[in-house]
């Protein structure tokens, strides 16, 4: 028996933040861009605060447009605003924004450009101060976007999986910049 009575809690989920896939293949000497930072939860509304810490060995392009806001920063498709600002002490990416009502996850980002040394080695980019992306940097293997070393199946997988994501309808605008490391043809701009 419990003396107190019923217990009763409540909780609040909160937008959780991610980079889709968590790993970049490997880059040498090459200007590349994350994957889609998402927030996994559909239908929320709202605004998002992110800060990506990007490693010693891997160089953001300080450009700003002329708002001041981060060029290497590119806005995703399900937000109606978004500002970023570059912290060179704390090599912190700081992004703010306000997400329109999505059917599926909201894409807040769709990439940050950045630029991988001629050196070899592995790093984390943190998301929230949580290890959150893999960018290995070796020799390059076209398709091989997975970083194993063979290009198989599974990278055809992970390519045509973007692929079908940015023909779903509306369509989107196509441009020839690269900027992710499925680019192996024309692709959306943010």
């Amino acid at each position: 028996l419990n003396p107190f009575g019923p217990y009763q809690w409540t909780f609040t989920t909160v937008p959780a933040a991610r980079f889709d896939p968590n790993e970049i293949g490997a880059r040498t000497s090459a200007t590349f861009g994350t994957p889609h930072i998402l927030v996994s939860d559909p239908g929320l509304s709202g605004a998002y605060t992110l800060q990506v810490s990007v490693p010693q060995g891997l160089t953001v392009d300080t450009t700003q447009d002329a708002d001041g806001n981060l060029v290497c920063v590119r806005k995703g498709v399900d937000m109606s605003t978004i500002t970023s600002s570059w912290d060179a002490t704390g090599r912190v990416i700081s992004i703010t924004g306000q997400a329109t009502t999505p059917t599926s996850s909201v894409e807040v980002v769709k990439s940050i450009r950045l630029t991988a040394p001629s050196t070899t080695g592995s790093m984390q980019v943190l998301l929230n101060e949580n290890p959150s992306l893999t960018v290995r940097v070796g020799s390059t293997t076209p398709g091989d976007f997975n970083g194993d070393s063979l290009v198989n199946i599974t990278d055809a997988g992970w390519f045509v999986q973007e692929w079908v994501r940015w023909q779903q309808s509306p369509t989107p605008t196509f441009d020839t910049d690269v900027d992710t490391p499925y680019d192996l043809a024309p692709h959306t701009t943010g």
